[in-house]
């Protein structure tokens, strides 16, 4: 809805079980993104009455990839986990963090959110027992709830309602305030360049 552009030949290729992939490590979104190879090309992603956009977990490192990022101008703020195994930080939320172009982009990390709400729950209900990962940590979703809640009604209280006094609640500061133990947060923004270059960012990084 943001503008981005499907990258229909990158995609296939990483879709390719016999490509081989410069990273080795698993990247179970791709079984979502994947899907994507059938959709009509050109495919609109544009929705011009959307004014800024706050997607959680967010995946699209091939289907949209840095080409397919650069429209996007309106404000961002992405929401992710350390510990989310389905659609790996360091495979698609950095990398999408780092290939937007927009002005105004922010990212906020929580320490031990997984891409799962709640494991527990899910493998009770499907009667199923977690063997292949036996210490994925189960934080209290109230938590991370709270944290998105509070960033989210900032976020849009500054680039949508244009209220913008809330802006003061878009910066690391008010991360560090939101903050509870074990589960922190980080709020990372646009300012202080990319996570792969900006010195800045390793305070808040160590942890994850």
């Amino acid at each position: 809805m943001a503008g981005a552009e499907m990258q229909r030949d990158t995609l296939a290729t990483a879709c390719d079980p016999l490509h081989p992939r410069p990273n080795p490590q698993p990247n179970v979104s791709l079984l979502l993104q994947c899907r994507a190879l059938p959709l009509p090309q050109p495919y609109s992603l544009q929705d011009h009455r959307v004014g800024a956009i706050l997607p959680l977990d967010a995946v699209g490192s091939e289907v949209l990839g840095q080409t397919g990022l650069s429209p996007i101008t309106i404000p961002v703020m992405m929401v992710a986990g350390s510990h989310d195994t389905t659609a790996p930080l360091t495979l698609e939320q950095f990398r999408l963090f780092n290939w937007l172009k927009t002005r105004d982009r922010y990212l906020g990390l929580i320490k031990g959110k997984s891409h799962i709400r709640n494991w527990d729950k899910l493998m009770a209900s499907l009667q199923l027992q977690l063997k292949i990962m036996p210490t994925l940590p189960t934080p209290d979703p109230s938590v991370s709830d709270s944290y998105i809640k509070a960033l989210s009604v900032a976020f849009f209280n500054v680039y949508v309602a244009h209220r913008l006094q809330s802006s003061v609640y878009l910066h690391a500061s008010y991360g560090q305030f939101l903050s509870q133990s074990p589960y922190q947060l980080s709020l990372l923004d646009s300012s202080l360049g990319t996570l792969g270059s900006a010195q800045a960012y390793t305070p808040s990084l160590a942890e994850y």
